[in-house]
């Protein structure tokens, strides 16, 4: 998995797939070596484009006390409506911004 921010986003969402993972190959084997595989499956998401989300994630806000990561937020968000509704994502769990927080939230409301 990897991501990125802020122009890079930007100006990466204006590439094609292909263009992405030759990118991304390119860091890798700088990283690792000419020899690492090529990888079996590429997935490019574009969250500035996509209407959804238009590039955001929640993020913890900054407080004089330091991080308010807003887990009271979080929980209100992930309370159901009635007994039939329920709602999943990273900012309705206690670990805001992160995939894993969007998994387990998942599971939860499942």
């Amino acid at each position: 998995v990897g991501f990125h921010q802020g122009l890079a986003a930007l100006e990466n969402e204006e590439l094609g797939d292909g263009e992405l993972r030759e990118k991304a190959m390119a860091v890798l084997r700088r990283m690792y070596g000419p020899g690492i595989p090529e990888p079996c499956e590429v997935i490019c998401t574009r969250w500035g484009t996509d209407p959804m989300s238009l590039g955001s994630y929640s993020a913890p806000q900054v407080s004089e006390e330091g991080f308010d990561l807003g887990l009271e937020d979080a929980a209100v968000l992930a309370g159901p409506i009635g007994k039939s509704v329920y709602f999943a994502g990273e900012a309705a769990s206690k670990q805001p911004g992160l995939i894993h927080g969007a998994y387990n939230s998942g599971i939860r409301a499942a």
